[in-house]
């Protein structure tokens, strides 16, 4: 076999790694922000209510940002000191997930902001884990006041403990925590290249 038939050979190889990287990373195109219109939730508290899986007050004690984002989609986690629980099961330190920008209808608080958040269990553009909750800017109000809380009742204490916390799922910061995968393969694919290109010098009869 000579060096053309090996280049042959190993060509499709690694055409298969990379497009096979491509199907796992899938395409990293910046995707457009849109609007987000939204109402007031305690204009229309019966619905939200209806609607949530859990309804607290808390305050935002952490928030942890895409390690890189390559859409305003990206998921962020806004983890709140949970003070008052008014439905569903809710720990002292519950973890919110939600997309990393207002334009997507993220969540716009700081570090230290109290705010009413009604929250789902599964949301319809982010994926949170077990034990976490989904919500939205059109589902948090921002520092409420005793009159604004007076129509949910008397809240409950929060359950004991935290919440999981879950990964980054960006593609890209998926990309990023794994590189060294990816170049051991790519390494292995340049290591095979090189050994059968060599085995087919060795066996090419000269003249």
């Amino acid at each position: 076999m000579g060096s053309r038939s090996v280049s042959h050979a190993v060509r499709p190889l690694v055409l298969a790694v990379l497009a096979g990287g491509l199907v796992a990373v899938g395409p990293q195109q910046v995707s457009t922000a849109h609007a987000c219109s939204c109402m007031n939730p305690l204009e229309m508290l019966d619905e939200m209510m209806a609607s949530s899986d859990a309804v607290f007050v808390g305050t935002v004690v952490e928030i942890r940002r895409p390690e890189i984002a390559m859409s305003s989609m990206a998921e962020s986690r806004f983890v709140f000191e949970v003070e008052q629980v008014f439905q569903g099961s809710v720990r002292e330190l519950q973890s919110i997930v939600t997309a990393s920008d207002g334009a997507s209808c993220g969540i716009e608080l700081s570090r230290g902001a109290t705010a009413l958040v009604f929250a789902r269990e599964k949301g319809f553009d982010v994926t949170p884990d077990a034990g976490e909750f989904e919500s939205s800017l059109c589902g948090v109000v921002a520092e409420p006041s005793a009159a604004a809380l007076a129509p949910l009742g008397e809240g409950r204490a929060p359950t004991p403990g935290a919440s999981p916390i879950g990964a980054d799922d960006g593609i890209a910061s998926t990309v990023a925590r794994n590189w060294l995968w990816m170049v051991v393969v790519l390494v292995g694919v340049a290591f095979v290249s090189f050994r059968l290109t060599r085995r087919s010098i060795r066996s090419t009869p000269t003249d």
